[in-house]
């Protein structure tokens, strides 16, 4: 019997957003469904749970890669109906990510402390990438946070910020207007939480938890999104 109508038949009466919820929590719990679980040591699972498996939020991914290789935010895109923006540097790699997450809007970009264009050294190693024969430097845009938040989200922060650019979140958070643009949720990978928490937390942003050695996530204020 297929899930979906077993929980009907179980639940009698559930809306079918209700049933989709639930069918995504058994699918995280279980590891079943039509995807496999992408995000590296099960922190996708984990932020929907947070989340409340809440549907239909937005999200930034900076370090979007592929779009499927250790993406935390395809879960939430894929089961629970959020849109956002992915955001890569690598331009191999953005393309690839514009095939494999169509309902994603992708950025090809270096993100820093300004908006410019010129050559940014690339390491594919050090950004964990998997491109035979990448080069060790590129030619790419270079842009701020805040111009993605006001150029693709019409000045919108959105509710899930990720931030995972291998030791340069300062300059990212440089390029971020924190007055203006404050993501509900930030989760950031960095091996120096005390610089990320102590430049947050006058922010009004509290760590929540540390889903992994080096990934921290942070709310801004008592902001909620469990249903």
């Amino acid at each position: 019997m297929a899930l979906k109508q077993w929980i009907r038949d179980t639940f009698g009466g559930y809306r079918v957003r209700r049933v989709k919820s639930i069918r995504t929590q058994l699918s995280c719990k279980f590891d079943i469904g039509p995807w496999r679980r992408p995000g590296l040591d099960g922190i996708d699972v984990r932020l929907a749970e947070i989340f409340g498996f809440s549907r239909e939020g937005t999200f930034i991914e900076l370090g979007g890669n592929d779009g499927l290789q250790y993406s935390n935010t395809l879960l939430l895109e894929r089961e629970l109906g959020w849109r956002g923006v992915l955001i890569e540097g690598v331009p191999e790699l953005a393309a690839e990510a514009l095939r494999n997450r169509p309902k994603a809007i992708v950025v090809c970009a270096a993100v820093t402390a300004e908006t410019d264009f010129g050559i940014v050294a690339m390491n594919d190693l050090d950004l964990v990438s998997t491109i035979s024969g990448a080069p060790g430097r590129v030619c790419v845009a270079t842009t701020t946070l805040s111009t993605v938040i006001d150029n693709v989200m019409n000045g919108s922060a959105p509710d899930f910020l990720i931030i995972d650019v291998e030791g340069f979140e300062m300059d990212v958070f440089a390029g971020l207007d924190l007055t203006r643009h404050k993501p509900r949720w930030m989760l950031v990978e960095t091996k120096n939480e005390e610089t990320i928490t102590s430049l947050l937390h006058p922010k009004g942003y509290e760590l929540i938890e540390k889903l992994s050695h080096h990934d921290y996530l942070y709310r801004l204020g008592n902001y909620d999104l469990t249903p």
